[in-house]
């Protein structure tokens, strides 16, 4: 119980878990942003829809 590495590898591997969270959220907010534009009427074109939903599935995935 009182030998060994104590926490610090539980808190490190607990910080690269946190930093990894922190990557997936920002990704997955630029592409809900990238979605939304293209769900729009901003982008009018025959491609919109599609590109769209297969967004939505890589973000859902």
């Amino acid at each position: 119980m009182y030998f060994g590495a104590g926490a610090a590898p539980l808190l490190g591997a607990a910080a690269a878990w946190n930093d990894i969270a922190v990557e997936l959220s920002t990704a997955a907010s630029a592409i809900e942003s990238v979605i939304t534009r293209l769900s729009s009427d901003q982008w009018l074109g025959t491609g919109r829809r599609g590109t769209a939903v297969a967004g939505l599935v890589e973000l859902h995935r």
